[in-house]
């Protein structure tokens, strides 16, 4: 069973857990699927993942129990390079935590940067509009929480402009082998994440897009690579707390 298969069951089954169906009705929706081969082999593995399901599942209705506030409406106007931005977004599954909020969020699956990234945005805008605002969120593979972020428009302004060049020219930002490269890994490793191989036929360079918009290219992985990755994912190292993510990792460069 692949992740396309875990992926498949969870989202016919959380649902239900979250609304807190009872374990014999899920055991038995899980079984009527056909997600899991037939057989002993896809009964004992649709189990374990089950049991893992349930317990993401209880894990997030235990931190939720205290009802959301009213959704929020965030809206932030940036001046970028002499340039007028606009940044809104709406939240829910907000809740008071001290003097800011608590932003929950979940997803069923094992964490990978750009889920870092994907929570890092909407928290960076909260903390602009409510100072003091943690995230939490729950995977597959654990949790983590990013803490406030003081000064939190200026790095929304630094990520605008970034995104702003990438609608000139291509960014040389790769999710996963930028984040090797933030985290401190070693430089084989960072192009062991990138370069595709025999044994790496999904390294981040396979990507079509990467390969349409780099052709030509003889190192992507330059110095412009460099600075982006700190640029995008240094403050977010500087606000995490994550045991899966070292403290080495989160020391600059």
């Amino acid at each position: 069973a692949d992740r396309a298969v875990r992926q498949a069951m969870a989202a016919r089954l959380l649902p239900l857990l979250l609304q807190g169906a009872d374990a014999a009705t899920v055991q038995a929706l899980a079984e009527a699927g056909t997600e899991y081969p037939p057989g002993a082999l896809g009964a004992q593995q649709r189990a374990a993942e089950l049991a893992q399901l349930m317990q993401f599942a209880a894990q997030v209705r235990e931190a939720t129990q205290q009802p959301p506030l009213p959704a929020q409406h965030v809206h932030l106007a940036l001046d970028v390079a002499g340039e007028p931005w606009q940044l809104q977004g709406s939240f829910a599954e907000l809740r008071a935590e001290g003097d800011g909020w608590r932003h929950d969020r979940w997803h069923y699956d094992n964490t990978r940067p750009v889920d870092y990234l994907q929570a890092w945005l909407p928290h960076l805008l909260l903390n602009v509009q409510q100072p003091g605002t943690v995230t939490r969120v729950w995977s597959r593979d654990g949790s983590f929480v990013l803490r406030p972020v003081p000064g939190a428009a200026a790095t929304l302004r630094t990520l605008v402009d970034l995104y702003r060049q990438g609608l000139q020219a291509p960014l040389h930002f790769f999710p996963r082998t930028s984040w090797a490269q933030a985290t401190g890994a070693s430089r084989s490793q960072v192009e062991a994440t990138w370069r595709r191989g025999p044994q790496r036929p999904f390294a981040e360079e396979a990507d079509a897009a990467h390969r349409l918009v780099l052709r030509g290219l003889p190192d992507p992985l330059d110095e412009a690579f460099v600075q982006v990755a700190d640029a995008v994912y240094r403050p977010l190292l500087a606000a995490l707390d994550d045991p899966r993510v070292t403290a080495d990792a989160k020391e600059p460069a």
